[in-house]
């Protein structure tokens, strides 16, 4: 370990940046539940919400794509305070309620995790090793379900479902900024800038596909799972006639809780038959879920979210360790920044056009197409994956 290191406390960050990370994320998975209540409340159709949700993508695809300079991840401890500020000021904006709000708090949420997801990777990976090496993919899953669940609760069973998540979560958010300030204090001054190089395991794993493979399966992971935050609900709430928004939103809960189960499945077990399954599974997914809207069967929905889920959270994670094996910390925080960039942008330009089309087809029409145009895609990503890593590794291993 560097000398930069070498008067860290890690007890200390080491527990506090998965948490603060995973608090960061929550933010923008607060108004995902809530859009139905949005799209009657203000008068919102498919098309506007699905700009609001992707306001969001778009600002955390320019700010990651700013931090992916290796330059800008060289202070991740100033950083990912400013990320942690930046959520509260987010959640405060959000709160208002309104149409703009929605969009610029959205924003704000979008360059509050594009500072964190690099400096996250960056601290985690020089704190405590290979194992933290896909810390930003299981952050952003567990981030994901924590704020969606909470979102989704308060709405159905708490007062002010517009107000009281924003409130919880910039509280929360604060006492998450108080613990990194005084963990990196006991960090010395110097040290918040990272070493070029640090003395970490950055061995290659041998059964690994082609980089830009790892990167195709990020963003078919993001676009799969930003459709049904951002549309299954929409055709729950309309074309399923419910008001409830715990059954609208059962479909975006089933598919974060199995996008966990999906992403902790994966140690240890071969990366190219988990990356193949990772595609089948959300292959399968957006087929029963078009099949299951069109017919009116929510608990199906349900289910097919749930397969989209545990592809989308076993393939951004592979798809993470493959597109960064065996990178030093500091290069680490520039690849999962560019890794979550192109990720979140195919998804923001994805569920845009999903939006578009549903508003002018119909909400069962659109995700019929939306199947038809992905399906193709995850079976392209499934053969590669699995194709690449045979041609790289020996047929007697």
């Amino acid at each position: 370990m560097s000398r930069a290191n070498s008067g860290l406390s890690p007890r200390i960050l080491s527990a506090t940046i998965p948490v603060a990370f995973v608090v960061i994320v929550a933010g923008p998975n607060l108004p995902n539940p809530l859009l139905p209540l949005y799209g009657r409340t203000l008068g919102l159709d498919p098309a506007d919400l699905s700009i609001v949700y992707s306001s969001f993508l778009i600002a955390l695809t320019i700010t990651l794509a700013a931090m992916a300079r290796p330059r800008m991840q060289s202070r991740p401890g100033a950083a990912l305070v400013a990320a942690l500020l930046m959520a509260v000021v987010a959640d405060l904006v959000l709160s208002l309620a309104t149409h703009p709000a929605l969009i610029v708090g959205r924003a704000l949420n979008g360059i509050s995790l594009g500072l964190g997801t690099g400096a996250a990777a960056s601290l985690a990976l020089a704190l405590r090793g290979e194992r933290a090496r896909t810390l930003a993919a299981t952050g952003t899953i567990v981030g994901a379900v924590v704020g969606s669940i909470i979102a989704v609760t308060l709405a159905q069973f708490g007062p002010a479902p517009l107000i009281a998540g924003y409130a919880i979560h910039a509280a929360v958010t604060c006492a998450a900024l108080i613990a990194v300030i005084v963990g990196l204090v006991r960090w010395p001054r110097s040290s918040w800038a990272l070493d070029r190089q640090v003395a970490i395991n950055t061995a290659v794993p041998r059964d690994l596909p082609a980089r830009w493979t790892g990167y195709l399966m990020g963003s078919l992971a993001w676009i799969s799972g930003g459709i049904i935050v951002a549309l299954v609900p929409l055709a729950i709430s309309q074309d399923l006639n419910t008001t409830s928004l715990l059954i609208a939103g059962l479909g975006t809960i089933a598919l974060l809780v199995f996008a966990n189960i999906g992403q902790f499945s994966v140690g240890g077990r071969s990366i190219r038959h988990m990356s193949a399954l990772a595609m089948i599974c959300m292959g399968a997914g957006v087929v029963i879920i078009a099949a299951s809207v069109a017919a009116g069967l929510v608990p199906f929905v349900v289910l097919g979210c749930a397969f989209v889920g545990f592809g989308q959270g076993a393939g951004y994670r592979l798809g993470l360790r493959i597109a960064s094996a065996g990178l030093t910390p500091r290069l680490q925080g520039g690849r999962a920044s560019v890794y979550a960039c192109i990720s979140y942008a195919a998804c923001a330009l994805f569920v845009i056009a999903g939006g578009e089309v549903a508003t002018r087809v119909g909400l069962t029409n659109g995700l019929w197409i939306v199947a038809a145009v992905l399906t193709p895609l995850f079976v392209v990503a499934a053969s590669t994956a699995s194709r690449r890593a045979r041609e790289r590794v020996p047929q007697h291993e």
